[in-house]
This record gives structure tokens, C-alpha cells and sequence, in this order.
């Protein structure tokens, strides 16, 4: 009896129905098998290598508080612009109002000045929040805490200037911005004869302040997603 269709063709060697077969050539001594890229996929990429046809994406900015310079730019020199405007303006605004505060304070009866060692707390920390949210160097920091000394210093001087012409500017005749301006070595040596321990740490709260201020802002600014 024929037969109705061609007989199949059966493997010539006994296989199970879903095993992958071995490629031609493939554990045989002295015959190379085909190789890793010609079966299955590509060939293997070595590591640290970039695949073909794989996206390349730039590198992520640095961020300055890990420790490396920021390139100076447009960008950057209006932040250190800005950063030196707030602290001067503060260092202004700050210096007449502790001299008006000493002004104010003095008790004529008695002689006596008051001590503003939270003025002088408050004076530093405004002066340095510009170097502290706009810079981002120690020398920055430092530079704030060096112009809040120099606030506090020249406002307790103009402020002893308002009290001397408040006891001697009937007689004399001489102004506080005479004696600031014009006499301010007459000024300076009252002022360092009259001063004590007490006035020289009210004095030193000012940097301290603003060195805290930037301390704590330069923390704030290493942590992820920080300004």
C-alpha cells in the first residue's frame, strides 16, 4: 500500500522534545564550534565597556560640597556678587543700629554701657547669611565672620562717639561724625582704654554667630537635593 505524503525525517541521534540541541562542532576535540556572538545574541561586553547602540547619557554634575571646585561662570560670579552685597548691606544696616542701640542703652547717671551680646549674636548671623546661602568655600564663611567683627567693632566705636557728644557736645562743640571721621585716633584710644573683658567677648559673639551660620548652612547643603 503507497503511501499519501513523504515519510519524515527523524534526527539522526535520540533527542527529548524540548532539550536545546548542541551547535555542530561543539565539544568535539580539534573542531571549533561556532562562536558566543553567532549563537544566541551578541557577543559579550566586556565590564565597564558600553554596549553598541546603548544610549550615552553626560556625566552628572558634581556637587560643590562634595570637595571639588565649581567652575567659575556668569552663573557663579553673580552668586559671589550677591553674596558680598548682602553682607556689606548688613554690615551697614547692622553697624548703625548697634551704635544707636549703645546710644540708647547708656545710663549717664551711672556711666555705664550696656552690654548687647544678643545684638551682637543677631548683627553676626544677618552679615554672614550672604556668604552662607550663596557661597559655598570656607573662605567664604570666614570672610563673613571677619566683616561681622568689623560691623560690630566700628558700630561700638560710632556708638561711643554718639555718648561722648551726648556728655561733652554742649561744651566742646564736636560732633559723633567729627570724632569718627576726623579724630578717630582720639576715638580708637578711648575706646581701648574704656573697654573691658566683657565688651571683648560681646565683641567676639559677632563671628562666632556668623561662623555657626555658615557652618550650619554648609551642612544643610550636602545633603541630597539641597539648595
Amino acid at each position: 500500500m503507497s503511501q499519501l505524503w513523504p515519510p519524515t525525517q527523524r534526527p539522526s541521534g535520540p533527542t527529548r522534545a524540548g532539550a536545546p540541541q548542541a551547535p555542530p562542532g561543539a565539544g568535539v576535540p580539534g573542531r571549533a564550534g561556532p562562536s558566543a556572538g553567532q549563537v544566541g545574541g551578541p557577543a559579550p561586553v566586556p565590564p565597564g565597556a558600553v554596549p553598541p547602540g546603548a544610549p550615552v547619557h553626560p556625566a552628572a554634575p558634581v556637587h560643590p560640597a562634595a570637595g571639588y571646585p565649581r567652575p567659575v561662570g556668569p552663573r557663579t560670579t553673580g552668586r559671589l556678587l550677591g553674596a558680598a552685597g548682602l553682607s556689606l548691606l548688613a554690615a551697614l544696616v547692622g553697624g548703625v543700629c548697634y551704635a544707636l542701640l549703645v546710644r540708647l542703652l547708656f545710663d549717664p547717671a551711672t556711666s555705664e554701657f550696656a552690654v548687647l551680646s544678643v545684638v551682637s549674636l543677631v548683627l553676626g548671623a544677618l552679615v554672614a547669611l550672604g556668604p552662607a546661602l550663596l557661597g559655598w568655600s570656607a573662605w567664604h564663611h570666614g570672610a563673613g565672620a571677619a566683616l561681622a567683627l568689623f560691623a560690630v567693632v566700628l558700630g561700638d566705636l560710632y556708638g561711643l562717639a554718639l555718648v561722648i557728644t551726648l556728655l561733652v557736645g554742649d561744651v566742646t562743640g564736636v560732633t559723633a561724625a567729627e570724632l569718627f571721621f576726623q579724630r578717630f585716633g582720639d576715638l580708637w584710644g578711648t575706646w581701648a582704654r574704656t573697654g573691658g573683658w566683657s565688651d571683648v567677648l560681646t565683641l567676639l559673639f559677632a563671628p562666632a554667630a556668623a561662623l555657626s551660620v555658615g557652618g550650619l548652612c554648609h551642612a544643610l547643603r550636602r545633603r541630597p537635593g539641597a539648595f
